[in-house]
């Protein structure tokens, strides 16, 4: 039986016309399953009822839950994935059709629905995409995304095997130690990429990140620098672990997935891991942490604290097209909207003490952020690339 959050995945690729064959097939046959199925989808595909839903949500949570549970009853009393099925059906049942998911833990106040003539807005922005600078060991660069430059432009001896609009692939070469040469490559606020190592070791760069990498591994270690934020999928070597540096912190691994956040504008250094083991060392100070488990450090600090069954989908979630968000303060939003839309944010007034749990999809525009988050009474304002979060 599928997950009400796998419901409400394909519910929430549907109402943005995103659905594969495969998923479109999927839910079909969800609907077909009972009339009840059938009445949830139409329901949570209405605008005006999902407002109606949203408020309900906000000023009793238990009385919503109610409603969902009478709708697909095997929920009651379940899990998934750690986190309280009430929640996650809840999630589904407020999928609006701007393509976001946002509930507030402890929020009160009745929603307000979104008024453009009151908001002060220049234009839309749209979502981060595909993009990235790629600086070859003779200090030229490469512009990547959309526009794919031919692999011939790009010197032979940088051992590069395939480029698309999306990605970098490496050719697995034996290089000599004394002739180890390096690429960079960047992705810009607004941008993100994919980049296959020569050692089959894949990664995924979050907006605003940078790796440096040899074109080819030799000796006995693989070794590579990186900052902002990283998804890692290594490949498999005992003989050579694959070591991570960020901001004086080692991330030692033989093969793993794992995510490191490491941003400037940020406090907290955090690596945390799906997959096998790793070893997170600062100084004198290390730590082992397991598949669930996240190692934070405070930058200027070499103290590792470490976290136990942490939320892994909701870390990972913006490689998987979505951003979502922990009890997160409204600064903390912001610095990643401000990464992923490339704007710059101002504060007037006083800064919303406003706590928030929930995500809205990557693929979202910044006008649709301001729909949600004017619906609980969090106000902005946009001139050109500025944002600015008023009292």
């Amino acid at each position: 039986m599928p997950t009400p959050q796998h419901i409400a995945d394909l519910i929430f690729k549907s109402l943005r016309k995103e659905l594969t064959e495969q998923e479109g097939l999927e839910l079909a046959e969800w609907r077909k399953e009972s009339d009840q199925n059938d009445s949830l989808f139409k329901e949570v595909s209405d605008p005006e009822r999902l407002v109606s839903m949203m408020g309900e949500y906000v000023q009793s949570q238990d009385k919503a839950w109610e409603k969902i549970v009478a709708k697909i009853p095997e929920l009651a009393g379940r899990k998934v994935k750690g986190l309280p099925a009430r929640k996650i059906a809840v999630a589904a049942a407020l999928l609006i059709a701007i393509g976001s998911i946002f509930y507030f833990n402890g929020f009160k106040r009745p929603i307000q629905s979104f008024r453009p003539e009151e908001t002060e807005f220049d234009g839309d922005i749209s979502a981060g995409t595909n993009k990235a600078i790629l600086t070859l060991s003779n200090g030229s660069t490469i512009r990547l995304g959309n526009s794919r430059p031919a692999i011939a432009d790009i010197r032979s001896d940088n051992h590069i095997r395939s480029l698309d609009s999306n990605q970098i692939s490496y050719a697995n070469s034996q290089i000599d130690n004394h002739l180890v040469s390096y690429n960079i490559l960047e992705t810009p606020k607004g941008g993100q990429f994919q980049l296959s190592l020569p050692d089959g070791t894949r990664a995924w760069l979050n907006a605003a990140s940078f790796i440096k990498y040899p074109i080819g591994f030799s000796g006995n270690m693989r070794e590579i620098e990186m900052g902002g934020e990283i998804y890692f999928e290594v490949a498999k070597n005992p003989a050579m672990p694959f070591i991570v540096n960020v901001n004086g912190i080692k991330v030692k691994v033989l093969g793993t997935h794992f995510n490191v956040s490491a941003y400037s504008d940020e406090e907290i250094i955090s690596t945390t891991v799906l997959e096998g083991s790793v070893l997170v060392s600062k100084a004198i100070h290390r730590a082992t942490i397991n598949p669930g488990d996240q190692a934070r450090l405070v930058i200027g600090s070499s103290d590792i604290q470490v976290l136990h069954d942490v939320n892994t989908d909701a870390i990972v979630a913006w490689k998987n097209g979505r951003t979502l968000f922990q009890d997160a303060s409204i600064p903390e939003i912001m610095r990643v909207v401000s990464r992923w839309y490339d704007v710059d944010v101002d504060y007037d007034g006083k800064i919303p003490q406003t706590k928030l749990s929930g995500g809205i999809a990557r693929s979202a525009s910044l006008l649709e952020l301001f729909k949600v988050l004017q619906a609980y009474n969090i106000h902005l304002k946009k001139e050109g690339r500025k944002v600015t979060v008023i009292q």
